[in-house]
């Protein structure tokens, strides 16, 4: 059997984000990586990609809202992730960080610096309105 051909971030997310959500687990990837700082990296950078394809260029993340949200979770779904969000720092979920001044969006490991230990340990911080995580997706 054939390897299946590399495909870039952007080429997937023009196939994972075009047209309606697929059903979950309907998107099958492959990787020789394990690392879940790894899979974070490249669920975040496939997730901003995914936000130009549905929404266009200059789209912010700074207008990102429970809306789009929810849409971006059932696209995740299809391959396999979920993906959270905690608008408050009264979430439960929410990671107390450093205060960054100046800087619209970061990543950030995990609260108090402590290594991550699961996928969902990793967040991407949106300024104070929200952060966002990921874990697999099972049915």
């Amino acid at each position: 059997m054939d390897d299946p051909p590399e495909t870039s971030i952007g080429e997937l997310a023009v196939f994972v984000f075009s047209g309606e959500p697929r059903p979950p687990l309907s998107i099958g990837l492959m990787t020789d990586e394990t690392d879940n700082e790894y899979i974070f990296s490249a669920l975040s950078e496939l997730l901003l990609e995914g936000l130009y394809v549905l929404y266009g260029d200059n789209f912010k993340l700074e207008q990102i809202s429970t809306n789009v949200i929810a849409t971006l979770n059932e696209y995740m779904k299809s391959i396999g992730f979920t993906l959270s969000a905690c608008h408050t720092k009264s979430d439960e979920c929410y990671s107390y960080i450093a205060n960054i001044e100046n800087v619209p969006y970061f990543f950030i490991l995990t609260p108090f610096a402590r290594r991550p230990e699961a996928l969902k340990d990793f967040y991407i911080n949106i300024n104070d309105i929200c952060q966002l995580s990921f874990d697999f997706y099972y049915a």
